[in-house]
């Protein structure tokens, strides 16, 4: 799969587009017909995908270094370490997490098991992105999703879904959950990912709201691990601030957008 360079950028004018290698400082322009050809390479396109004259196009740039491969690579047991640190600087930090979901051990006996679905994206040989996961009850979990923040804004991140989508459905998964920060909840619902709500309650805080809670809203599951009430309801609206309003009516600790994709 090819792709523009991390040092290349391009802008469109009334008619041409302007290419800059913003490293080599070359220039170049071209037709502006050629747009849409440059918001796909911009995502990653296979040449297979492309007819005669983006083949030359893509062909020409080649020739002037402006492009990089990207590659789908499994992650290696023995470099997870590494995986471990661009989650933290690129996920966790990011979002202010104060726990971590998943413990590091957690994560790497789950990569033993799971090799297929613990995905890297690499432009060239720079690791940009990273996608895990490993099935739970009746569905595939998509657990950890990060893109590193030079890289954004290009697509890259629906990639990975779209690859660990499509492995997903090799192994015959009919369905996949993601847990989603607040600030990836349009993510999600862009790439199709039906969103409700999942809410966190202590056995022993406020019974009497636990069964209010029932009554109220549609109940999708509910779980007891053990002190704890885990109880997913139908909530199709995008609305942080309800996040909270759940968390304060019904004495919850934690409460959190999911996401789930029925896979054809």
């Amino acid at each position: 799969m090819k792709t523009l360079s991390k040092h290349v950028k391009y802008r469109a004018e009334k008619e041409s587009i302007f290419i800059c290698n913003c490293k080599e400082l070359i220039d170049l322009k071209v037709d502006n017909k050629y747009l849409p050809f440059f918001d796909r390479l911009n995502k990653g396109i296979e040449e297979k995908d492309l007819d005669n004259q983006e083949k030359q196009l893509l062909k020409e740039l080649s020739k002037l270094k402006l492009l990089s491969e990207l590659k789908f690579k499994k992650l290696e047991y023995k470099k997870y370490e590494e995986v471990w640190n661009f989650l933290e600087k690129y996920l966790f930090l990011e979002s202010n997490m104060k726990d971590r979901p998943r413990s590091y051990d957690f994560l790497l006996d789950k990569l033993k098991e799971n090799q297929d679905f613990f995905i890297g994206l690499f432009m060239d040989n720079e690791l940009i992105g990273v996608i895990q996961g490993f099935p739970r009850e009746d569905y595939f979990l998509m657990s950890e999703i990060a893109v590193s923040k030079k890289f954004r804004s290009r697509g890259f991140g629906a990639l990975l879904v779209n690859e660990f989508e499509k492995r997903a459905k090799q192994k015959k998964f009919k369905k996949i959950k993601a847990g989603a920060q607040n600030n990836a909840v349009n993510f999600y619902k862009k790439l199709g990912y039906i969103p409700s709500i999942l809410i966190q309650i202590n056995k022993k805080d406020k019974i009497k709201d636990f069964e209010k809670l029932i009554k109220k809203y549609k109940i999708m599951s509910l779980k007891e691990i053990d002190d704890n009430i885990i109880i997913e309801i139908g909530y199709q609206k995008l609305d942080i601030s309800f996040l909270d309003e759940l968390k304060k009516e019904f004495n919850a600790f934690s409460t959190q957008y999911i996401f789930t994709k029925y896979l054809k």
